[in-house]
């Protein structure tokens, strides 16, 4: 399962190209962010998230390519529990791009880009119990869930007391420990 998207520096400014474009580049740019909306906020599978390739792509290893529609292509290879986003254009652009590209090792490739955190599909998520999920400081499988903005005042407001010497690092640990 995937747990976080990476999108690439290069991934983003072909976007905003393509927004920057004719209509029909704007549009595959929207479908685009649209399937990268689909696995953050969803937590759907890559190869399920949007519109793949007829016959998906066989030149890369794990990778999976969208047909953004006019002719524009996105490719997204899964490195572990990584979705990472390496290449949006047109089609023969992104043939080309495939084939330059077809022996590059998804694990070391991050680069800079944006990492965004894939959120628990909603069954999932409703299996969880009482693990003070309502109060925003359960964990599922391991992992923290998501802080709510009270909570990260509360955390940084002791850390700064802790920095001055006020001791409120440990009174905010033992608190919720």
């Amino acid at each position: 399962m995937v747990r976080s998207v990476v999108v690439g520096r290069r991934f983003e400014k072909a976007l905003d190209d393509m927004s920057r474009g004719d209509r029909k580049g704007a549009l595959a740019a929207a479908k685009a962010r649209a399937v990268i909306r689909n696995i953050v906020e969803n937590g759907v599978d890559p190869g399920e998230a949007g519109h793949v390739t007829r016959y998906g792509e066989q030149r890369m290893d794990k990778c999976v390519k969208y047909d953004l529609g006019a002719g524009y292509r996105a490719v997204c290879a899964v490195a572990g529990d990584r979705a990472l986003f390496l290449f949006a254009g047109t089609h023969d652009a992104c043939s080309r791009w495939i084939q330059t590209n077809q022996d590059l090792d998804t694990e070391t490739v991050l680069g800079t880009g944006v990492v965004h955190a894939v959120r628990e599909p909603a069954g999932e998520a409703g299996n969880m119990g009482d693990t003070g999920a309502e109060e925003g400081r359960g964990t599922l499988d391991g992992h923290f869930m998501p802080f709510g903005e009270k909570d990260l005042r509360h955390v940084f407001q002791g850390i700064i007391q802790g920095i001055r010497g006020g001791g409120g690092v440990t009174r905010l640990a033992a608190r919720h420990i």
